[in-house]
């Protein structure tokens, strides 16, 4: 369908939307963050479904998930970004235990639980300078 404007210009009734979805995505928000690490643990939790899912069907429930529970003032958010921050997340932390796991072959008997993390987020810290810390310390619960 075309439409024409009040300077005679004839263009596509949904060309608008069309130049609308070609643009990016809003970056995610740390409080974003947290919501998708909330909807993921209770997507993963989900006796009922089990690990026979497919991908698409699984990504589809989180992504449900997150926009029925997104932080206030925050963008409805598709699965595929969605997919791609948890990727980052899930390499960002895989690489925070690794480092766990160095400072625990290293701990000394009696070494507080709060004393081996801070090791290991200055370990983080140093091994990953691109980065400025782990930021994602505070999701777990």
């Amino acid at each position: 369908m075309f439409v024409a404007n009040f300077h005679g210009h004839i263009r596509t009734q949904c060309s608008h939307n069309v130049e609308e979805s070609h643009k990016k995505e809003k970056k995610i928000v740390a409080n974003e963050e947290k919501q998708l690490c909330q909807s993921m643990f209770r997507v993963l939790q989900d006796p009922i479904i089990g690990n026979g899912e497919k991908n698409q069907a699984f990504w589809k429930r989180i992504t449900t998930h997150y926009n029925n529970n997104q932080p206030l003032c925050c963008v409805e958010r598709i699965a595929r970004s969605l997919e791609t921050k948890w990727g980052v997340i899930k390499h960002n932390v895989a690489k925070f235990c690794g480092n766990c796991q160095v400072v625990a072959t290293l701990n000394k008997s009696g070494e507080s639980f709060k004393y081996a993390l801070q090791k290991t987020l200055q370990l983080f810290k140093t091994k990953h300078q691109k980065q400025s810390s782990f930021v994602f310390i505070h999701y777990s619960g």
